[in-house]
């Protein structure tokens, strides 16, 4: 199973803790940036069954978009670090 799946295999449990997330967070459009290792054709496709209309990136810096993010979803990432500087 790859990192997409198990992504949407939480999201799916995710309305189980509405009182948890505003509201606000349901209107935003999922981005997710590929590792370089990735299939870009294979996840891409996976990406957007699960959600369409999500932004894929293929080039991009990480740290910027995670600074610019409102939610971050992440597992076992050194971009945990980022998401949780001070600075944010």
């Amino acid at each position: 199973m790859n990192q997409t799946t198990q992504m949407h295999q939480i999201a799916q449990h995710l309305p189980e803790y509405d009182h948890s997330f505003p509201p606000y967070y349901c209107e935003r459009r999922l981005s997710r940036l590929l590792h370089p290792n990735e299939n870009v054709k294979c996840a891409s496709r996976e990406i957007h069954r699960h959600a369409p209309g999500a932004l894929v990136f293929t080039i991009g810096s990480a740290e910027e978009m995670i600074a610019n993010c409102d939610l971050l979803l992440t597992r076992f990432s050194s971009t945990a670090f980022v998401g949780l500087a001070p600075a944010r």
